[in-house]
């Protein structure tokens, strides 16, 4: 029999673990304003898996502005480039469309998405804003 060799750890992308008992209930402002300065940079997908990481699997405190910048400088996400009035007007944006979960997709003149969907919501969602759009065309 072959010797067990342990599976190697998961990429960043693969095997976050949502441990919800290990989440610390702070404010996530500043962790929005982060994800907002990695989007300039490219690395938007990334620093928001660094932060789910951390706040459900690991059970830090992201609302902690030294957990912030170690997330950051882990990501390789230099900080200050997004005001926080813009992150501010987003956020807001959110909340008048009564977005209160993630994920959420917003297509343009379709109620928000929010949350896990069926595999025939999203392409349904999708031809309707096509056919919104003036852009189906039936083959």
């Amino acid at each position: 029999m072959a010797p067990h060799r342990p599976s190697p750890p998961p990429r960043p992308c693969e095997g976050l673990r949502l441990e919800y008992g290990k989440a610390i209930a702070t404010g996530t402002f500043d962790a929005h304003r982060l994800i907002a300065d990695a989007a300039r940079q490219g690395k938007a997908e990334l620093m928001a898996e660094h932060l789910f990481r951390a706040h459900f699997t690991d059970g830090l405190h992201i609302g902690d502005p030294a957990t912030l910048a170690r997330l950051a400088a882990e990501a390789g996400v230099t900080t200050g480039h997004v005001p926080s009035t813009g992150v501010r007007a987003r956020l807001d944006r959110v909340r008048r469309l009564g977005i209160t979960g993630v994920p959420v997709f917003l297509i343009e003149n379709l109620p928000p998405l929010t949350g896990s969907q069926t595999g025939t919501t999203s392409p349904a969602a999708l031809r309707q804003a096509a056919i919104t759009n003036g852009e189906h065309h039936d083959h």
